[in-house]
C-alpha cells in the first residue's frame, strides 16, 4: 500500500488531474489503495460496484467529491442480469465472521464454493454490462490508473480494456484468483504493451 501511495504521489506531478477507473470499488474505503489519495487530491474517476447496498455506501463515503462517476453494475461480456454470491455485513456481524469476507463477493460459483465460509454465502441479482458501454456512456477518453478487483473475474474485465484508446500509467489487478492460463494471457499482453509486471 505504501508503494502504491508513493506512486500516486509521483503521478500527480506528471499528470494534471489523473483520471482513474476502479472496477470492484466496494465501499471505497475498506482495503482500498486509492481512498487516501482521492480524499487528499479529489482526483476524478469512475467507480464501478455491482452490489446495491455497498454501492450506496460507496457514494456516501465519497460525498462531496463532485468529479466522481458511479456505476452500479458488474462488468461482463454482455448486458445481462447475473447472480453474485456474497456475505452481507449483517451476516458477518451476527455470526462473528472475519471482516475480510465482505470483500469476497464473486460472480464465479467455484470461487464461493471453495471459500471456507461458503455456507454463509447468499445470492444477489446484479445488473451487468460490458466495460465499453459504460465508458462510452460517460464519454471517457482518458484513463491514467486502472484498478481491478473482482474476485476471479479480473481477466474478463482486463481483456475489455481497449489499449488502442487508453494508455494507463498504472494498472493494479488482483491475480490471486485467476487461473494460470488467464494470468499468462494477461501478463503476455501487458509485456507486449511495454508494462513492467510484478505480483
Amino acid at each position: 500500500m505504501i508503494e502504491e501511495i508513493d506512486f500516486f504521489e509521483s503521478l500527480k506531478n506528471r499528470v494534471k488531474e489523473p483520471f482513474f477507473l476502479q472496477v470492484g470499488a466496494m465501499d471505497g474505503v475498506y482495503d482500498d489503495p486509492l481512498y487516501e489519495i482521492i480524499e487528499k487530491y479529489h482526483w476524478p474517476g469512475l467507480l464501478i460496484e455491482p452490489l446495491p447496498d455497498i454501492f450506496e455506501k460507496l457514494k456516501q463515503n465519497y460525498r462531496g467529491h463532485n468529479n466522481l462517476i458511479y456505476e452500479n453494475v458488474a462488468i461482463t461480456d454482455h448486458v445481462e442480469e447475473c447472480i453474485m454470491y456474497r456475505i452481507t455485513e449483517d451476516q458477518i456481524q451476527q455470526n462473528k465472521l472475519p471482516e475480510w469476507l465482505s470483500g469476497c463477493s464473486t460472480l464465479q460459483t467455484s470461487m464461493y464454493q471453495k471459500n471456507p465460509y461458503h455456507s454463509h454465502f447468499i445470492e444477489t441479482k446484479v445488473k451487468c454490462s460490458p466495460l465499453k458501454n459504460i465508458l462510452n456512456k460517460h464519454q471517457i477518453t482518458k484513463i491514467d490508473i486502472v484498478i481491478i478487483d473482482t474476485e476471479g473475474f479480473d481477466y474478463i474485465v482486463f481483456k475489455q480494456l481497449d489499449f488502442s484508446i487508453f494508455n494507463p500509467y498504472l494498472i493494479l489487478i488482483e491475480v490471486e484468483h485467476l487461473n494460470e492460463n488467464d494470468q499468462d494471457k494477461m501478463f503476455k499482453k501487458l509485456n507486449q504493451l511495454g508494462y513492467n509486471t510484478n505480483t
